[in-house]
């Protein structure tokens, strides 16, 4: 796939997954109330993300090296999904008191802030490790290089707009419907 097609690709890939990550801003705070969880247990949730997110950056730089990055942005985005699929699961099972606050935490650590983090993290690895590798040896290789980590970066900052009213939208559903 040439370059060119594959830049929009990965620009969707990178817009996807932050606006995923912001889709829940509007009701964290609504469902770990409704939940039964402390300020500090939501914002253990938030920040062991954050710690995990940057954790794996120099983990998902080698695999990039070893693998590829197609496999790495693969692997981040399967492993994103499964963390937000499993969020949602631990958040529908808490609200409808299937499980209890505690458990909730637990498992919301575990698909929030392990998977989720770990793969999200994965994301802007790869797709810079591709604009690095595809502007190397060009004429114009450092515009080139700016131009294409500018696209990565103005996406993530879209995402941080996208995100919020997506997930406000959606709250009007319920307070499930973001998750």
């Amino acid at each position: 796939m040439s370059d060119r097609r594959t830049m929009p690709v990965l620009l969707l890939a990178v817009l996807s997954a932050f606006t995923a990550q912001q889709v829940l801003t509007p009701v964290l705070a609504p469902l770990a109330r409704a939940i039964g969880l402390s300020e500090v247990a939501l914002g253990s949730i938030i920040t062991v993300a954050a710690i995990v997110f940057a954790g794996t950056a120099l983990a998902w730089g080698r695999a990039v090296d070893r693998f590829g990055r197609r496999a790495v942005l693969l692997t981040g985005m399967g492993l994103g999904l499964a963390g937000m699929a499993g969020f949602a699961v631990v958040a529908q099972l808490a609200v409808q008191r299937a499980i209890g606050p505690e458990t909730a935490f637990v498992l919301m650590l575990a698909t929030r802030s392990v998977l989720f983090g770990a793969g999200i993290g994965a994301v802007p690895v790869a797709a810079i490790a591709f604009v690095a590798a595809t502007t190397a040896g060009r004429d114009d290789d450092g515009a080139a290089r700016t131009s294409g980590i500018g696209r990565i970066g103005a996406v993530q900052g879209l995402s941080l707009v996208l995100g919020p009213a997506i997930g406000g939208l959606l709250a009007a559903a319920g307070l499930l419907g973001p998750v």
